[in-house]
């Protein structure tokens, strides 16, 4: 049985270690004892995935970036019909690619706001493409409803945070000093058209 911290080692590292040695089971993923997610295998391949409601690649994909808890491979028969059609190496190429990417976007952001505001730190919880993604059409999403937004002040600083009205996902922004809204709306927006 393969079990530990995924702070320890990476889903990517696991994943990879059951495709190489072709393996049979179930790698569920936990946090507190809490079973969040499982991904299926069979021969090594991911065949399907599951986190909260969604599954196949979308589940895949939030699985892969998780960046705490625990996993445990079981080696076990289960009944689940293949969702998943694509390599384990696809996924983990795909997954790891668009992981480089976000990257990119938020140091691009950090680093174009910092020298305009003086933005200490830019927290994505968890990280989500999809919400930085949502922020090239800030003004849009806040009126029709789909992104809330709330600016807290405490002493000289101030923070910003951003997030899809249905999900838990937000992106926070730290600044040092007093930011006028629109104009870092705007800055978003024209940044994220660069990247």
């Amino acid at each position: 049985m393969l079990r530990g911290k995924i702070e320890s080692v990476s889903i990517a590292s696991i994943i990879q270690l059951c495709n190489q040695d072709k393996k049979n089971g179930i790698l569920q993923i936990s946090k507190k004892e809490n079973k969040i997610g499982e991904i299926y295998f069979k021969n090594g391949e991911i065949i399907a995935a599951r986190i909260g409601e969604l599954k196949s690649i979308e589940a895949f994909k939030k699985i892969f970036n998780l960046k705490e808890g625990d996993f445990v491979f079981l080696i076990k028969n289960f009944d689940i019909k293949p969702e998943i059609e694509v390599s384990c190496e696809f996924l983990l190429l795909e997954a790891m690619s668009k992981q480089d990417e976000e990257k990119k976007i938020k140091e691009n952001l950090f680093y174009k706001l910092n020298e305009k505001y003086d933005v200490k730190e830019i927290h994505l919880v968890p990280d989500n493409y999809d919400l930085i993604s949502s922020l090239s059409t800030i003004g849009d999403e806040l009126e029709s409803g789909n992104l809330a937004c709330a600016w807290l002040q405490d002493d000289d600083e101030i923070k910003m945070i951003v997030k899809k009205t249905n999900e838990k996902d937000f992106i926070e922004f730290d600044f040092k000093n007093q930011t006028i809204i629109e104009d870092t709306f705007y800055e978003i927006k024209k940044l994220l058209k660069e990247v």
